[in-house]
């Protein structure tokens, strides 16, 4: 197990309300059009608003849990499966037509 060196906590703050900033946004913009697609506001306008939050608050918490993953927790391993830069690119490339049959 690779111990990573601990990081001062205002920077585990701010990494932390960052990514609850923009976890809120996303989910608020998801729920807004689920809100604009869907028949509950015809049915009844307080259910349609009722479920609407509450797509809200777990589309917030997925977006959340989502983003410290895929940005913070694991960035090597995702580093790893992208190939990040040009030349990695064109070997890739040229090794893939080099094992085409002629």
């Amino acid at each position: 197990m690779i111990r990573r060196p601990e990081k001062p906590r205002w920077q585990s703050s701010v990494l932390s309300i960052g990514t609850a900033i923009l976890s809120t946004l996303f989910s608020a913009g998801f729920a807004l059009i689920i809100w604009k697609r869907s028949i509950w506001q015809q049915l009844s306008p307080t259910f349609g608003f009722a479920m609407v939050f509450l797509i809200f608050v777990v589309l917030a918490g997925a977006f959340y849990v989502l983003v410290m993953w895929f940005f913070f927790e694991h960035p090597a391993e995702i580093a790893k499966k992208l190939p990040i830069s040009s030349s990695e690119l064109r070997r890739k490339q040229k090794e893939f037509f080099d094992n085409l049959p002629k």
